[in-house]
């Protein structure tokens, strides 16, 4: 999971989301105010599936490279805002709907 600050210019941070959960220390969370959230999923290819430039430099012919299970819209293409408050235990869940309609 992935954090970038909006219209403070404040740097990124991430966690990873094991068992369904994730945290984020709070020396290294996400800035105070309005922040973007990407939830990504790598799988065991050695790179990241929203990497473009790797996914073609680590392409092998006539192997099939499964999709990513996390819809771009809640990575490259995440409109999930949140708004983080000094002093406070900032706690957001996502629900993720990963069933695609044909």
């Amino acid at each position: 999971m992935c954090w970038k600050a909006g219209s403070t210019g404040g740097p990124r941070s991430a966690g990873s989301i094991e068992n369904g959960a994730y945290a984020i220390p709070r020396d290294s969370g996400p800035v105070v105010g309005s922040v973007r959230v990407e939830i990504l999923a790598d799988q065991d290819l050695g790179f990241a599936l929203d990497d473009a430039e790797q996914v073609v430099k680590n392409a092998v012919p006539n192997e099939v490279i499964p999709p990513n299970p996390i819809p771009p819209s809640y990575n490259k293409e995440s409109t999930l805002v949140r708004h983080t408050e000094a002093g406070t235990e900032n706690t957001f869940d996502f629900e993720i709907a990963t069933h695609r309609e044909n």
